[in-house]
């Protein structure tokens, strides 16, 4: 990768590894990280874990909650409440 790479890893598991990246953040070889979690064995001090690297983002398994996502979501639900009350569901799966 690119010194000025960011690599964003949104999967789930182990599919990298943790002792590499955070070599490459701190020597440089990246520009940084976004990851939803690192692995919960990983130690209270782990430099990444405790945010101690400025170039690396973490955001729980919720990091897709916005204000829009919400009110995406909750108007879709209240319709299709509505809809149903009507006798008339919408988002039927067959």
């Amino acid at each position: 990768m690119k010194p000025t790479a960011l690599l964003i890893n949104t999967s789930r598991g182990p599919i990298v590894d943790e002792a590499a990246l955070l070599a490459a953040l701190r020597e440089k070889r990246i520009a940084g990280v976004r990851r939803r979690r690192v692995r919960q064995r990983a130690a209270a001090g782990h430099r990444i874990r405790c945010g101690a690297e400025p170039r690396a983002l973490l955001t729980p398994h919720i990091g897709y909650v916005t204000e829009e996502t919400y009110r995406d979501f909750y108007a879709g639900m209240v319709a299709a409440i509505e809809a149903w009350l009507a006798g008339k569901p919408i988002n039927v799966l067959d």
